[in-house]
């Protein structure tokens, strides 16, 4: 069952609130239909996913606002989102030129992504 869970439930009092600003992108984790990234918290360390979603004709991806629908929400089969930003200018890897984009933060999950855990025949 989905729960949704308390506001700021990842904050401590005497740590900044968690944004986008402090967090430092580390390495590409996946790549499929939209890349995903490894990032670090400026003041904690700790790793966060960020999904990207480049925009399409001008506008916010359909995928993205789906996506967006389950911030707030938990459940033990699926990572956490934790925050989105509906655009930021994001520099291509491919060509260097800055994008528009839309990105969704969630809980890191340091192991195989689904694909390489059905592969590996384990599910």
């Amino acid at each position: 069952m989905m729960t949704k869970s308390p506001k700021n439930s990842i904050q401590t009092p005497s740590m900044p609130k968690l944004s986008f600003k402090n967090l430092q992108i580390r390495e590409k984790i996946c790549r499929g239909k939209y890349s995903v990234y490894r990032a670090e918290c400026n003041y904690t360390g700790q790793s966060y996913a960020v999904k990207v979603f480049p925009y399409k004709d001008y506008r916010i991806s359909p995928y993205y606002t789906n996506e967006k629908k389950l911030l707030g929400y938990q459940h033990p089969n699926i990572a956490f989102p934790i925050l989105s930003l509906d655009k930021k200018e994001c520099k291509s890897t491919a060509d260097g030129i800055q994008y528009p984009s839309s990105l969704i933060c969630y809980e890191y999950l340091p192991h195989q992504t689904l694909f390489e855990l059905i592969i590996s025949n384990d599910v």
